[in-house]
């Protein structure tokens, strides 16, 4: 019976209400000087009536809302306020009750004294006391609240009391109860000396069957009065008094606002007692009880990683986040959590730049021990170029051919369409050697077929490298004409300066040395009369005079070529950079001469061959490597003592062919470890982005089982092993393993725990 759908419950009918009825009549100041602020209120029942709108009429007209005027309507507590009042705001305002089953109306007269000129006489009085009565009679009670007993002039059952001793700054609250609660025609006044009060926002009133009520915020000395409450019917009127007197306070408050609390902020500020508290506890290193989650997610989604460690009450506790092995960056898009013991890490719209490895860091005096997990995010499509036809992409190749033929109506015809051009070809090539003086100009110039493609691009290099831009260089291409002008030729300026064409089809190069001629402003040259011959005797004789021993020292004062480190053999995808280099000695001989040789021949100059030899270091770069690279690359260093070679093997593999796995890092040996702290393997792997690597931990030559204590992760080129709690059994030899189709590459470290020991007393 229980499992059994309810019966549907029948429509509650709408509740029927009575027509609105004013409880509190329409109060508000009665004169104002004008720039004042005007508050009207007013009660009215039903208060639970949907149906129950409210309009406000000054002078019969309806009144137009602005930013002076302001109304509210609260659970039948209707008020209307009029900032800054002016002049013209003088008059009655009626306050208009409207439901299902009728309306009611209050309301109250308001003159503003304007500060040029001041009116004594009264508004319409004839009118206002019409009003008045008119509106007693819509607001009468309906017979089922009218109370039957006989009427009877007011009476106050309870009076308003005095209050002798306030302070400036105090509130006060006045009440009294007036009998009979139930007659529509009783009215309440109020009146301090004698004169009508002006409610507003620190003066309020209120009249609710019955109760009558005023209270005064911030009681200022002028508040001093007494004050008179008159209950006002058609059989009679009463009246109740009540005295304030307000004891106005100095402009600077010396002694205190509150004197019963003295005594208690003496004892919280008294010096407390030493506290003998119990030993600051002392906690373990740090563990990760759970490990982070791994997220795949879409573009805009938010991503959350959670974790949890021990001990959860460490004060000292530090936590650290990192992404692919660097601090996590600070931004309103990231929010950390860290709460007795749990971690967390909060992303919102993640992008597919977030995608990495995550890594969370527990630190404390102890130790430290982190945790690992990855985001995926897939980006998703910011750009459609596709059609979005709806006839697809038939209709899009019929707007487009609409498009075309209005566009081509008045334009003139092609002569022929766009033909296929064959790779360049030199037909005239730079004059291969130029030698020249300094400061003389430079003019170099080529012709090249075919001279009427439009995508024929003209490059220019210098000692393999681009040709940097500069006023002293001027290049031109005009219709397969290639024109290089340099001014003023300086010694820096000579080598090889080398022309590419290239299109579509393929490239062409021709090359030109150039050699400068400095002037020289040191004569190094012997000035003797017969030249060499005669500096050559001289020579002689100066060495047939030195003594035997300065000719031997002489003979040992140089050094054969040595290189003190090797080339390291790399093996390179298909357009990525080769980079060789080592050191050789003796570094500052002058006479130093370095070779290169590809396989065994001279290595031809090219803008792709980068050679550099100073400072003891040779290097070798080739840009953007190619299958034809591969081989075996020689550096032959030579001076007047001896010669010195080292050879390299470069091995470039196709990049559609894919590459074998390789560790760019070793994972590293950890030792010391006891049992409940955390143990964390970490390397990087190439190649980063291949479907088919597979990544293999094993411990002790046999698979490493998972277990929500262990978590391996890899991705993104990382590979991590996370595990929490480390026991005895742990220790051991542990072996990354990562294969693919092209080949497999490990890497291993050792991990040594030995127990705690001691005695348990818990």
């Amino acid at each position: 019976s229980l499992e059994q759908p309810h019966a549907a419950r029948p429509e509650e009918q709408e509740a029927g209400f009575e027509k609105p009825i004013f409880t509190q009549l329409l109060t508000g100041p009665s004169e104002l000087w004008e720039g004042q602020h005007a508050h009207f209120e007013a009660r009215v029942v039903p208060v639970g009536d949907a149906s129950m709108k409210y309009e406000w009429y000054v002078n019969g007209v309806e009144l137009k809302l602005g930013s002076r005027f302001r109304t509210t309507n609260d659970f039948g507590f209707v008020t209307l306020d009029i900032n800054s009042v002016v002049s013209e705001d003088s008059g009655v305002y009626m306050c208009k009750a409207i439901n299902k089953a009728g309306e009611a109306v209050s309301s109250t007269m308001m003159k503003i004294k304007s500060k040029s000129s001041i009116a004594g006489e009264p508004l319409l009085p004839e009118a206002w006391e019409k009003i008045q009565l008119k509106e007693a009679a819509m607001n009468r009670v309906p017979d089922m609240f009218v109370d039957t007993t006989p009427q009877q002039a007011p009476v106050f059952t309870t009076h308003l009391e005095s209050h002798d001793k306030l302070q400036e700054g105090q509130h006060v609250y006045l009440e009294a109860q007036v009998e009979p609660r139930a007659d529509p025609n009783l009215r309440i006044e109020w009146f301090k000396n004698g004169m009508a009060i002006t409610t507003g926002a620190r003066i309020r009133s209120t009249f609710d069957f019955g109760l009558v009520t005023l209270s005064i915020n911030g009681l200022r000395a002028d508040d001093s009065a007494i004050y008179t409450c008159k209950a006002i019917n058609n059989h009679g009127e009463a009246v109740s008094t009540a005295t304030l007197k307000i004891e106005g306070s100095h402009w600077l408050l010396g002694d205190t606002m509150h004197p019963a609390s003295v005594q208690r902020i003496s004892d919280l500020e008294a010096p407390r007692a030493a506290y003998k508290g119990t030993p600051e506890p002392q906690f373990e290193s740090p563990v990760f009880v759970t490990h982070l989650n791994n997220v795949e997610c879409k573009e805009g989604a938010n991503v959350h990683f959670e974790c949890n460690v021990e001990p959860s009450k460490d004060p000292t506790m530090q936590i650290e986040w990192f992404v692919n092995g660097k601090p996590l960056p600070t931004g309103s898009r990231f929010k950390t959590t860290y709460d007795f013991g749990f971690v967390s890490l909060d992303i919102t719209g993640a992008y597919a730049e977030d995608s990495g490895i995550y890594t969370c860091k527990a630190t404390n005096n102890k130790g430290s021990a982190s945790t690992s997990g990855s985001l995926r995010c897939t980006s998703t499509t910011t750009m459609y170029l596709d059609t979005q036809h709806p006839m697809g992409k038939a209709g899009l190749e019929a707007v487009q051919d609409t498009e075309a033929a209005l566009a081509n109506r008045y334009k003139r015809q092609d002569s022929k369409p766009e033909g296929d051009y064959p790779a360049p070809k030199w037909t005239v090539e730079l004059q291969s050697e130029f030698r020249l003086n300094e400061a003389e100009s430079l003019h170099l110039e080529g012709q090249v077929e075919p001279k009427d493609d439009p995508n024929l691009k003209i490059e220019w290099y210098f000692n393999g490298k681009v040709l940097q831009h500069g006023s002293r260089f001027k290049m031109t291409n005009d219709f397969g004409f290639v024109t290089l002008d340099l001014t003023e030729v300086y010694e820096r300026d000579q080598g090889t300066y080398t022309c590419k064409a290239y299109n579509y089809s393929g490239e062409a190069f021709t090359s030109s040395t150039v050699y400068c001629v400095t002037k020289e402003s040191l004569i190094e040259r012997t000035q003797h009369p017969k030249g060499t011959e005669g500096l050559e005797k001289i020579q002689n004789l100066e060495e047939s005079l030195r003594r035997q021993e300065a000719a031997q020292i002489e003979a040992e004062g140089g050094h054969a070529p040595r290189f003190t480190s090797e080339f390291v053999a790399v093996a390179n995808v298909e357009g990525e950079i080769a980079h060789f280099d080592a050191t050789l000695i003796p570094t500052g001989d002058q006479t130093m001469v370095i070779e290169w040789f590809y396989n065994g021949k001279t290595l031809e100059a090219s803008h792709r061959v980068r050679t550099v030899y100073a400072f003891g270091m040779v290097v070798l770069e080739i840009l953007g490597t190619k299958i034809e690279d591969s081989g075996t690359y020689s550096c032959r260093a030579t001076n007047k003592w001896g010669t010195a070679e080292i050879s390299v093997h470069l091995e470039c593999v196709d990049k559609s062919a894919g590459q074998k796995p390789r560790f760019t890092t070793q994972i590293q040996n950890l030792e010391g470890l006891k049992d409940g702290q955390s143990a964390h393997f970490e390397c990087t792997l190439v190649p980063v982005n291949d479907p088919d690597l597979k990544v293999e931990w094993f411990h002790n030559g046999k698979p490493l089982r998972h277990s929500n204590r262990i978590k391996p992760v890899s991705d993104f080129g990382y590979v991590l092993l996370d595990i929490a709690y480390v026991q005895s059994h742990d220790s051991g030899e542990y072996v990354c393993k990562a294969s693919n189709k092209y080949g497999e590459d490990t890497t291993r470290a050792t991990l040594k725990c030995f127990g705690k020991g001691g005695v348990y007393l818990e």
